[in-house]
């Protein structure tokens, strides 16, 4: 089997689990995205774990640290004043977005939340004053969980650019 082919698969995979999953569990709030509502110009970015951003235009990617990769960070944006960081973060023994919810809670999150944001079952959360965010199981790694935080937590632009959050089918392919 090629690795395309092992790819495709496991894509496959993941979406099936999500529908079971789906069927199984009451419905969330979902978050509908919009490019036209967004109170900025911008521009998808999409990485290779199956997800996509729509982040202002005008925002500049960071070179990641040594010590920012090390903590799971692989992507940073921003324009000084606002920022956009997603980073990995190991999920061990969490198997449920419940599991993950009550992970952000213990770790001082607030405004925990489960949401259906563009068809990715989510865990919205907001450390107060810091960042607002939504976390994720990795659509083919199971064991992983991905994390989109932006700062500061408040305003318009940080509200669009979660519910930005969108499946990439392409990127598995």
């Amino acid at each position: 089997m090629t690795g395309r082919m092992l790819r495709r698969l496991c894509a496959l995979l993941a979406l099936l689990l999500a529908a079971g999953a789906a069927l199984a569990e009451p419905a969330m709030p979902r978050v509908a995205f919009e490019e036209g509502f967004a109170p900025y110009a911008g521009e998808w970015v999409r990485f290779d774990d199956g997800f996509k951003l729509y982040l202002p235009g005008d925002w500049v990617s960071f070179e990641i640290s040594q010590d920012e990769a090390a903590a799971g960070m692989f992507y940073r944006a921003g324009d000084g004043d606002a920022g956009v960081c997603v980073m990995y973060m190991r999920a061990g023994g969490l198997g449920s977005l419940e599991d993950l919810a009550a992970d952000f809670e213990r770790a001082g999150c607030g405004g925990i939340e489960l949401l259906d944001i563009n068809g990715i079952p989510a865990v919205g959360l907001e450390r107060e004053g810091d960042y607002r965010g939504a976390a994720f199981f990795h659509p083919v790694y199971p064991g992983f969980a991905l994390v989109v935080l932006v700062s500061p937590p408040s305003g318009e632009a940080a509200k669009s650019i979660l519910s930005s959050l969108t499946p990439d089918n392409s990127a598995l392919e």
